[in-house]
């Protein structure tokens, strides 16, 4: 089966917070194959050629930088402008699977890991990039179908994801078309072979 043509990213610059993960490495390589310099946070530049190969990471760079806090996803934000100079998308894959406990038996720790936690690096992101997006940029979020659909022992996902859905929706209204949100819903699992 033959894969479909991509038109070509060649010139843009495409930012992936969560680009090491499982979802992430292949939202990485889409980009690559597709021409675009792939800026990814992590210092771990020797671990996305391994995932991604040798041959298309000649345009993948490596920020150090986080973005779990408002202050963490602008210094992001602007080292990436600072270096690149302009952010044509951003595809945020933060998060993660988490299961086993009901709601009633959630602790402090869990809330704020699993919910709190990833719903800010969301919001600081989208803070961060939005307005600093090209005139034709786009920024996507990542979310499991579990925003849609309440699974037992895994609530405070399900919680997440439908936070991270409302917030495009609330981006898509405020920006009025002024710039390009998504969101992508996965539809089970997506894992890679790392040994």
């Amino acid at each position: 089966m033959s894969m479909p043509h991509a038109p070509s990213l060649e010139g843009e610059v495409v930012v992936v917070p969560g680009g090491t993960g499982n979802v992430g490495e292949g939202i990485v390589r889409a980009f690559l194959r597709a021409g675009a310099t792939v800026v990814v946070p992590s210092g771990r530049l020797d671990q996305l050629v391994e995932l991604v190969g040798p041959e298309p990471a000649g345009k993948l760079r490596t920020l150090a930088a986080g973005s779990a806090t408002f202050g963490e996803a602008d210094q992001l934000a602007t080292k990436v402008l600072a270096e690149f100079g302009h952010v044509d998308h951003v595809v945020v894959s933060v998060g993660g699977w988490w299961a086993g406990k009901e709601l009633w038996q959630t602790s402090a720790d869990d809330w704020q890991k699993i919910f709190v936690d990833v719903a800010t690096s969301h919001m600081a992101l989208a803070r961060s990039f939005v307005p600093r997006l090209s005139e034709d940029g786009s920024y996507t979020t990542i979310a499991g179908f579990s925003a849609k659909k309440a699974f037992p022992s895994a609530g405070i996902v399900s919680m997440q994801g439908a936070a991270q859905l409302m917030m495009r929706e609330v981006l898509t209204a405020e920006l009025g078309g002024r710039r390009r949100v998504n969101d992508r819903l996965l539809h089970g699992r997506c894992t890679a072979e790392r040994g």
